[in-house]
């Protein structure tokens, strides 16, 4: 993979980076100001190097980076709103469309998935063609309120993509987190292998490997697969990250509760009545919604939410 940027790497892409920095410096610091959030409360002890990057640009190790982020509640997707130049077409599109699976609307999906086929219209390579068919298909399915598999040839031109990479860039965490909702569940074990195959990864990755995993787990749980959702969950265990959004953090607790109940109604709907009691003491109405409709979906051998 040659024609895909790294993942959320502000701080080295060429001879424009200076006013790039300078911009995201000044895009963060009035996220939080408008929020009344202190530097100390975002970098307890790093105040002064991440005062010196709000301001003029000056680098700063991604660490501190993602850690005030987190704090604040900003989310990489929000820099790629304000910054799309940061990121390639598809990861753009990849990570909007996922970014949007708590609100799920028709002409939401049809906007990003029209405008990355706009962008690349003039591309001839097979992985756009295979980008612009994966697209395609998620829109199909959020068009017709009908979460089909993908077609059988599309899964395995997916996975075929996957194995002819000994080393997966973000393209390749991002192409299998939309396809997985959409494949057989023998597809989706034959790709868990292959990141799985992967062994350890760079620290940037290891999130968006995550994100992959805590998908697959729940797609498997859907589909009653429950020894190979306890494999996956105990890999998410003893990850060495922490989760990079809060929703991802509820989607792992989710799963988490989903695991220690299997098999125990009572236990299962106490757990639910406590999860869902956060989720509106933090008014995520639409959050508690997707979880609920991942419930009701249990059994099925279709699709399931993005």
């Amino acid at each position: 993979m040659t024609i895909f940027t790294q993942p959320v790497t502000f701080f080295g892409i060429g001879a424009n980076m200076t006013q790039i920095n300078v911009d995201l410096g000044q895009y963060i610091n009035q996220f939080r100001r408008d929020r009344g959030i202190t530097l100390k409360a975002l970098a307890p002890g790093s105040e002064s190097n991440l005062s010196r990057f709000l301001k003029s640009g000056r680098g700063t190790s991604m660490t501190l980076m993602n850690e005030a982020m987190s704090r604040m509640g900003l989310q990489y997707v929000d820099l790629m709103t304000a910054f799309p130049r940061f990121e390639s077409a598809f990861t753009t599109a990849a990570e909007t469309l996922i970014s949007l699976r708590f609100d799920w609307q028709a002409t939401q999906v049809r906007k990003v998935v029209m405008n990355y086929i706009a962008s690349v219209s003039d591309a001839k390579d097979v992985l756009t063609a295979l980008n612009r068919q994966v697209l395609r298909s998620i829109l199909q399915a959020c068009q017709t309120h009908q979460n089909r598999l993908f077609s059988k040839s599309l899964q395995q031109a997916i996975v075929q993509t996957l194995e002819q990479n000994t080393d997966w860039l973000l393209y390749d965490y991002l192409l299998l987190r939309l396809s997985v909702s959409f494949c057989d569940t023998s597809m989706i074990m034959r790709s868990y292998r292959l990141m799985v195959a992967q062994g350890d990864v760079a620290q940037d990755y290891v999130p968006y490997r995550d994100d992959v995993m805590q998908q697959m787990a729940l797609v498997l749980w859907v589909r009653n697969e429950t020894s190979e959702v306890s494999m996956m969950v105990e890999r998410l265990a003893t990850s060495i990250t922490r989760a990079y959004s809060f929703h991802d953090e509820l989607t792992a607790r989710f799963i988490a509760l989903l695991v220690e109940t299997h098999g125990d109604e009572d236990s299962l709907q106490h757990g639910l009545v406590e999860f869902n009691a956060v989720l509106d003491a933090l008014a995520l109405q639409r959050t508690k919604t997707y979880f609920q409709q991942l419930i009701m979906m249990a059994g099925s051998e279709q699709g399931v939410l993005l």
